[in-house]
């Protein structure tokens, strides 16, 4: 495959994606998301941090034309969990302020679009996952 079909490729374009979601996710953290640490958060910091190198590497191996699928399936079915598993947990769990207190204001609204941008991320990777695996 050429350098141009590669990079017009579906399954490169959804790592593209997937890939401003997690630079968007972390920009979104540090911008004061995770201000009462909870598994849901750690997970959440963990999950984008991990898979923000894990994906610059698929494309990296994508644009040297040496992808591995059953890699690639295993990767981003991982992913696609540990992602909506840590959207899901890091709205559902308040924090360090007790049961039931949820943060207000700004954090409230970061640790949303936090937990959003991560359940779709992991959307997209399941699906990409699918993709891939249609593809072997």
């Amino acid at each position: 495959m050429t350098n141009r079909e590669t990079c017009t490729a579906p399954s490169f374009l959804f790592k593209i994606v997937e890939l401003l979601l997690c630079i968007l996710c972390l920009i979104f953290i540090c911008l004061g998301a995770v201000t009462a640490w909870s598994a849901g958060s750690i997970l959440t910091v963990l999950a984008i941090g991990g898979y923000l190198v894990i994906i610059s590497v698929l494309l990296a191996v994508y644009l040297l034309d040496q992808s591995n699928i059953l890699m690639e399936i295993i990767f981003l079915g991982v992913g696609g969990l540990l992602n909506l598993i840590a959207g899901i947990l890091n709205l559902i769990m308040p924090g360090e302020r007790g049961y039931g207190e949820y943060p207000t204001g700004n954090a409230n609204s970061y640790r949303i679009v936090v937990s959003l941008f991560c359940m779709i991320n992991g959307i997209l990777m399941l699906i990409d996952c699918i993709l891939a695996y249609r593809r072997k």
